[in-house]
């Protein structure tokens, strides 16, 4: 429901009346995103949790073997980011990735289909 939102927002054409109800959920759910990614940083930023949510997202592309995701997280403070520039570029490797996962799993279905209707 979140990334559905967030998905139409950023990337499909909206209907003029449908624009502004949408973007104040966009926005809603973006910072309960952000909150939520800050609140798995622990704050100070040293500890990072959420590496299964990344592996997570990871898996869905045929991820094999075990990743590290703290080192992504590690690596970004380390270059002097911010905390907020750290959550900033995990939310948007998190949409990012959900695009790429509903585009997968919508030529999945196609192809399934095809396979179905031979």
């Amino acid at each position: 429901m979140i990334t559905d939102v967030l998905l139409r927002f950023l990337f499909l054409e909206v209907e003029a009346a449908n624009y502004m109800l949408l973007k104040q959920k966009a926005k809603d759910y973006a910072q309960e995103l952000t909150h939520l990614i800050k609140s798995a940083l622990g704050g100070a930023g040293s500890k990072m949790p959420f590496a299964g949510l990344l592996g997570t997202v990871s898996n869905f592309f045929g991820g094999k073997g075990k990743k590290n995701h703290n080192d992504i997280v590690k690596r970004l403070f380390e270059l002097g980011h911010t905390t907020d520039q750290v959550v900033n570029s995990i939310l948007a490797l998190l949409v990012g990735a959900t695009v790429e996962m509903s585009l997968s799993m919508f030529f999945e279905f196609l192809v399934i289909e095809a396979i179905l209707t031979m």
